[in-house]
């Protein structure tokens, strides 16, 4: 008996197998392979993955970039300044509802007020532009952070970020993997971390801060305690946090951390 005929399908999953063959060489022919699924994919998984591929590309080879508004219809809607607070909350139900229906939502990461909302969703989110051709069980999504950064509130979240991070186990792997180069005093961090087994009671509180367009410095007042060793006791840290950030790529970034008193505790432990 020849290979061709040895390899007919014999049961529903040996079919099945053979359809993922031909869906894997459909993909890599005529939309330049796929990622995602191995050996270890059940083939009823890898199945419905293809063909959502290949929907997906098919769906997209005629799809248009049209206008968000003439997307949902073009819906009748009142300028912002035109309308009262609790006719602003009313009419931006209505937009959410309307964009719902078509699927597509936006997120507000921070607080902010219903006319603010109302605005962004008629003034902005409508000119933007979407597929013509959505896949079908997705939704379109937008943050509202990504039209209007909080600087403000990002700063203080990189700096949160930095001190937790700092004064973890995993400082080490962390700092050379998420600042190996944009840190300015970064042997110094590193020394500080080395000279002890443990930190303590962290506390922190930061002060308002002025945010440039691409530049930041912002303070706190912090306390911790240090161990170097297990059964040793711990040395009280109280101060101030001195963080530099810096705007690239639209984010925010610490590029220096220094603690008032480190260098002179850094030299005593280091020696």
């Amino acid at each position: 008996m020849s290979d061709k005929l040895n390899k007919i399908p014999n049961n529903d999953e040996e079919a099945l197998r053979f359809e993922n063959e031909f869906l894997q060489a459909k993909i890599a022919a005529e939309y330049g392979g796929m990622n995602g699924g191995n050996e270890n994919t059940p083939p009823e998984i890898l199945n419905a993955f293809l063909k959502n591929i290949i929907e997906f590309e098919e769906s997209m080879k005629d799809a248009k970039e049209v206008l968000l508004y003439d997307y949902i219809g073009r819906p009748e809607f009142k300028k912002e300044e035109e309308l009262t607070n609790e006719q602003v909350k009313v009419e931006l139900e209505l937009m959410n509802d309307i964009l719902f229906v078509h699927n597509i939502a936006y997120d507000n990461i921070h607080p902010a007020e219903d006319r603010q909302l109302y605005k962004f969703v008629t003034e902005e989110l409508f000119q933007q532009t979407i597929s013509d051709r959505p896949i079908s069980g997705m939704t379109t999504n937008f943050i509202y952070e990504e039209f209007h950064p909080y600087h403000v509130a990002d700063t203080y979240e990189r700096c949160e970020e930095f001190i937790k991070m700092f004064f973890s186990d995993t400082f080490k792997e962390k700092i050379q993997s998420c600042f190996p180069k944009s840190i300015k005093n970064l042997a110094e961090l590193c020394n500080f971390h080395n000279a002890f087994e443990e930190f303590r009671n962290v506390n922190y509180k930061f002060s308002d801060a002025v945010v440039e367009p691409d530049q930041c410095v912002r303070k706190a007042t912090i306390s911790f305690d240090a161990v170097t060793s297990v059964g040793t006791k711990p040395i009280h840290f109280s101060g101030e946090a001195v963080f530099e950030l810096e705007y690239k790529y639209d984010w925010w970034s610490v590029n220096s951390a220094r603690f008032r008193g480190w260098l002179k505790m850094n030299k005593y432990y280091s020696e």
